[in-house]
């Protein structure tokens, strides 16, 4: 799948993750903690704007997330 994080806008061919439900938001979850996805399935990940959000010291481990 292909998976974009912290959007609130549909774009074809991807599903959507963010921290706030709303109807174009396919899944609810922190970008920290994907654990709801099976191991490798996803096969491409767009994060815009997402990284300022997380705290410097927790960078290391959402980044190998």
């Amino acid at each position: 799948m292909k998976l974009l994080i912290g959007s609130r806008t549909r774009h074809s061919g991807w599903k959507t993750l963010d921290l706030v439900a709303a109807p174009e938001v396919d899944y609810v979850g922190d970008c920290a903690k994907l654990m709801q996805f099976d191991t490798s399935s996803i096969e491409t990940l767009y994060a815009s704007h997402v990284l300022e959000h997380v705290p410097y010291a927790a960078l290391p481990a959402t980044l190998a997330e």
